[in-house]
């Protein structure tokens, strides 16, 4: 019998202890990966979540009323795979805006310490 979620341990600085959802980004020591739109639905689209974000994921999906269960008919089959790819969409726009507060107190410490960061040459 195979687990229920495909893990992975990841070194610091290795993309397979990434998860995507993680502000900074921080390599985690195990990662699983996320069925996007549930494996009965797409076993091939995964993304790389931290334990503790796939379990918040799956609660979403939950909330959402995703189902994860192989559709009987190709519509209930596209309502299936957009309600979880939205449930997801959403958490990763959420992951975005978080990583904007971190980019904009990274910028306010340069300010702070380094101003002369603002003079460095524009990338063209």
């Amino acid at each position: 019998m195979q687990p229920p979620h495909k893990k992975a341990k990841g070194q610091p600085g290795d993309v397979l202890g990434i998860c995507i959802l993680c502000p900074l980004n921080s390599p985690s020591a195990e990662r699983e990966e996320h069925h996007v739109v549930g494996r009965n639905n797409d076993a091939d689209l995964t993304a790389p979540l931290c334990v503790a974000h796939h379990r918040e994921l799956h609660e979403r999906l939950r909330e959402s009323g995703a189902s994860m269960k192989a559709a009987d008919n190709p519509l209930d089959w596209i309502i299936s795979v957009l309600r979880a790819l939205g449930t997801f969409l959403y958490s990763l726009a959420d992951a975005c805006f978080q990583w904007v507060e971190v980019l904009c107190g990274f910028r306010d410490q340069l300010d702070r310490h380094c101003p002369a960061w603002r003079q460095m040459p524009k990338k063209e």
